[in-house]
């Protein structure tokens, strides 16, 4: 998908737009010929503290160059992930970035058809919606039905939610870089 190189020039955009943004209060330009850091791709970024997350949020319908969306996606993991404080300037040499960029989905008719060892997981029932990344599973150690109840927690829903014939189900892999 990216190249060990592309993948490094991800990672350096957005550990420089993080630096420049603290520094500046401002995005800084890019200017990108790499026809796939141009191409428009779903992203995630994640920010881990201590081995912590710190931030993670992402964007499934992309608009804009990945190289761009990437500085979006960190800023917004910084500063506007609800589940924690913004991030501070003094925090960042202890911040480590890992960026997704993901693969289009998949709907699948069965939750019995996920893969714990490749999917993310996309579950949407009525207004309510939420996501796993593929690496959840290896992170958490969780079964499939175990990381479902946890999703459809995370969506708002009660516990089987999934099972649900109206629960959408999609699937999607990644391409996972971080800093280490």
């Amino acid at each position: 998908m990216l190249t060990k190189l592309q993948q490094d020039k991800l990672l350096k955009i957005s550990r420089n737009t993080l630096e420049f943004y603290f520094n500046y209060k401002k995005i800084p330009k890019l200017n990108i010929n790499d026809k796939n850091l141009n191409q428009k791709s779903a992203v995630f970024v994640t920010l881990h503290k201590n081995k912590q997350l710190r931030g993670c949020i992402g964007e499934f319908n992309p608009s804009d160059p990945l190289s761009e969306l990437i500085q979006k996606k960190t800023l917004d993991a910084a500063l506007h992930d609800p589940r924690f404080m913004p991030l501070s300037k003094e925090e960042l040499s202890q911040i480590k970035i890992e960026i997704s960029v993901l693969s289009e989905f998949k709907k699948i008719a069965s939750w019995q058809e996920i893969n714990p060892c490749a999917d993310g997981v996309f579950l949407k029932l009525g207004n309510k919606c939420a996501t796993f990344l593929p690496q959840v599973f290896s992170q958490t150690g969780w079964g499939v039905e175990e990381f479902l109840n946890h999703l459809t927690d995370k969506a708002g829903l009660p516990k089987d939610s999934y099972k649900d014939p109206r629960a959408e189900l999609n699937t999607y892999t990644a391409c996972v870089f971080s800093e280490n």
